[in-house]
């Protein structure tokens, strides 16, 4: 037989109920103290001198017990490094959880590293307070004047004077600093040291073909973020153009030596002429634009010998020089002669000839004092004359003319051309029989008998050659509209360009040997070489 259940009276279970509960919530519920936790717990940053402040961070306070935790925030020097709660402030009030931001104005910072504090304290933590540690670095900057360089030499030349770079920080702090590059023709002195200083840049030409050649020189320096370029530039030319002002048309070069040189032309804007010198190859070139008396009219070409020198131009002017282009002298062209004047020669230095527009032909036989008119049979432009004495001469010009003489100039005639009709801009000849002429649309005129027959060699460029030169039977030149030059070397059966860098109109070339020469053009060109032109 069962036993009956036990029966636990409800008012039991319910005077137990409130002991069990109680006695449960005091075991599972405590009371934790407050801690500041504060991430992050450093803050760092890198700028660069003179550049946009580093960018800060934002800070998370946080209570680490129960509750908010009221707290201040403050930096310790104050000067570069602020806090932002809202706006700038000196000091952040604040109760955890909460946040504020550690910012940066580094403006006023000179190049190094730079400490700062940011405290946070909480009277109620017990870890209070709390510090964050700041630390900017601000790199200096390399800084280098010029900024870059350029070297300009010609084939064969000595190596082109060395140029100064001053290498600064831009901070005062001190900037010790290395240099570096990558080509051999590259050099510099001294390779490192501390800025401020000044390091001398040269480059060596030798063994280095015509070209453009580029390197850089590093200054690489530990405190600074990025290294300083200095970017450099050597230009190896055929031809080596001199600075003049681009304001002149030069239509006429000679030199007497390799030092002493004179060229004319004239400023396209007013017409009046300009002659200009150099004493040192044509490196450099000063520039006369009158005489003691009255402008130079526009000239279009020179002659020199033994220390004199004439030039012709507009208006059948002529200047005449005692001393080498020191002093210029005006001369008169006979009353009847009032045509520009293109041309100039002199066999010695008393008997020349001038040539010019409307087929005049002028001749002295005392040094220039005087000048007398001569036949010429034509009434077409002349450009040019060449005498290889003082009988035998020659005179081109337009459509193809080409005369001749043998006495002089008492008498002229016209000479075949074979078949051209091209304008003849210029000739020249090595001797009595052997002479070339050039013109329009490349044309390229070559004799051997003096003249009575004219061969036309080729047309080995499409540009307007304006003048030639041969200094022997084999080696010459020939120049002429767009920066054109040609050289042949074996008599003009092949003609090559050269390099002239440049596009404006050369309208005259002279060499001395097979090495020296010259050109000029519009646009203030003067060019030389002292290799060829290779």
């Amino acid at each position: 037989m069962s036993q009956p259940a036990r029966v636990v009276p409800v008012i039991l279970l319910a005077a137990l109920l409130p002991i069990v509960i109680g006695s449960c919530s005091e075991d599972s519920v405590k009371s934790s103290p407050p801690e500041l936790l504060v991430t992050p717990e450093a803050v760092s940053g890198t700028a660069s001198y003179g550049g946009s402040s580093p960018s800060g961070a934002w800070v998370q306070v946080r209570n680490g017990g129960d509750g908010e935790l009221p707290f201040s925030a403050y930096a310790g020097k104050g000067t570069w490094c602020y806090l932002y709660y809202g706006s700038i402030v000196d000091t952040v009030g604040a109760a955890a959880p909460d946040s504020f931001a550690i910012a940066f104005t580094t403006g006023s910072l000179e190049a190094g590293e730079h400490f700062d504090t940011v405290w946070i304290e909480a009277p109620a933590a017990a870890n209070s307070p709390v510090a964050i540690p700041v630390h900017v670095t601000i790199a200096n900057v390399v800084q280098v004047n010029p900024p870059n360089l350029v070297f300009r030499a010609v084939t064969g030349d000595v190596n082109p004077p060395p140029q100064l770079v001053t290498i600064l920080g831009a901070s005062s702090t001190p900037l010790p600093f290395v240099l570096s590059s990558s080509q051999a023709w590259l050099q510099f002195s001294p390779a490192g040291g501390a800025a401020p200083t000044t390091v001398q840049v040269s480059v060596d030409l030798r063994g280095l073909p015509p070209g453009v050649y580029y390197d850089t020189i590093v200054v690489q320096a530990s405190s600074a973020r990025t290294p300083g370029r200095i970017p450099v530039r050597l230009e190896v030319a055929s031809w080596l153009r001199t600075s003049l002002s681009s304001s002149f048309d030069f239509f006429g070069i000679w030199f007497g030596d390799t030092q002493a040189g004179l060229a004319v032309g004239l400023l396209p804007t007013s017409g009046d002429g300009v002659i200009s010198r150099t004493a040192d190859g044509g490196n450099t070139w000063d520039s006369l634009v009158s005489t003691a008396n009255e402008f130079f009219d526009g000239l279009g070409d020179v002659w020199a010998s033994s220390g004199r020198a004439w030039a012709v131009g507009k208006n059948a002017f002529i200047y005449y020089s005692p001393d080498g282009g020191d002093t210029w002298l005006r001369r008169f062209a006979p009353d009847e002669v009032t045509a520009a004047l293109n041309g100039v020669h002199f066999a010695d230095t008393l008997r020349g000839w001038a040539v010019g527009n409307d087929g005049v032909i002028i001749h002295t036989v005392d040094g220039g004092l005087t000048w007398e008119a001569q036949n010429s049979t034509t009434s077409r432009a002349l450009a040019s004359v060449w005498f290889a004495d003082a009988a035998r001469g020659w005179a081109v010009g337009n459509y193809g003319t080409i005369l001749h003489t043998v006495d002089g100039g008492a008498t002229w005639l016209p000479q075949a051309n074979g078949l051209v009709q091209d304008d003849l801009w210029d000739l020249g000849f090595v001797s009595a029989n052997e002479g070339w002429a050039v013109g329009d649309n490349g044309a390229v005129l070559h004799t051997v008998n003096g003249g009575q027959d004219w061969e036309v060699q080729g047309r080995p460029s499409p540009a307007s050659l304006r003048a030639v030169m041969f200094v022997n039977p084999l080696t010459g030149w020939a120049v002429g509209t767009g920066g054109v030059i040609l050289r042949t070397d074996d008599g003009g059966e092949v003609w090559r360009l050269q390099a002239s860098g440049v596009t404006s109109t050369l309208q005259d070339v002279f060499f001395l040997n097979d090495q020296a020469g010259w050109i000029c053009g519009s646009q203030g060109v003067l060019l030389r070489t002292s290799g060829g032109g290779d």
